[in-house]
């Protein structure tokens, strides 16, 4: 799979998780902020972990972001 493809179905999927979690605490109210915005970190941060292990363009790309760099 193309690398920013990669990336790119990975922040979708983060975003539906954010979708999710955030109507659900709208409905439930069982899950304060501060540990649904860790949650919802935890999660991105485990997306581009992944992403970058299965590629390492991704991996490469992730690195320079992480510096400050522009790809």
């Amino acid at each position: 799979m193309e690398t920013r493809l990669r990336l790119h179905e990975g922040v979708v999927a983060w975003t539906a998780s954010v979708e999710t979690a955030g109507l659900g605490r709208l409905e439930h109210g069982d899950m304060g902020r501060p540990a649904l915005e860790r949650m919802l970190v935890d999660q991105m941060l485990a997306l581009l972990e992944v992403a970058a292990r299965r590629d390492p363009q991704a991996g490469e790309l992730l690195e320079k972001l992480i510096c400050g760099q522009a790809p």
